[in-house]
């Protein structure tokens, strides 16, 4: 009968893993830091997005004219108006806020109109409105997402 040698591994073979994981490691590490870096940014750009969808709901909710004053075409809000008791679309014209550190919103209303399937800014009233909300990110996303909404005059129940 012959007898196994179980001595263990030589110092050639300890060498060549050293060598193998000191080539893997590296590639692995940088791996490691791309994922990161795609997840933080995803969820900065997911936080954004909600934050601004959050905002131009409370917004679509609100009357397209100042019930208190509805020949008012001046876009802005009123003088009696504070947020968060908004009662038209355009009284989030300039509005700012910071939702959570590292973001910030802002909203611009402009009247608009419908020109050859084409929404183009008017310098007169009309029975559009176009709501940006944009959301800027310094929280592993520099960058802005902006969702667009236009409102109409016209009720449809």
């Amino acid at each position: 009968m012959r007898r196994l040698n179980n001595r263990g591994l030589t110092l050639i073979e300890l060498i060549v893993i050293i060598v193998v994981m000191g080539l893997a490691i590296p590639a692995l590490i940088a791996n490691l830091a791309t994922i990161t870096w795609r997840s933080t940014q995803s969820q900065a750009i997911g936080d954004s997005l909600s934050y601004a969808r959050s905002l131009l709901e409370e917004i679509k909710v609100k009357d397209f004219s100042d019930p208190d004053d509805p020949d008012n075409t001046t876009l802005g809000v009123n003088a009696d108006d504070v947020y968060p008791n908004y009662n038209d679309v355009d009284d989030y014209n300039g509005y700012n806020d910071t939702p959570a550190s590292g973001f910030s919103r802002r909203v611009a209303v402009d009247y608009v109109n419908l020109s050859s399937n084409q929404w183009s800014d008017s310098a007169d009233p009309t029975d559009f409105k176009r709501v940006n909300v944009t959301v800027s990110s310094s929280a592993g996303f520099s960058g802005n997402i902006t969702l667009e909404y236009v409102a109409s005059a016209y009720k449809f129940f």
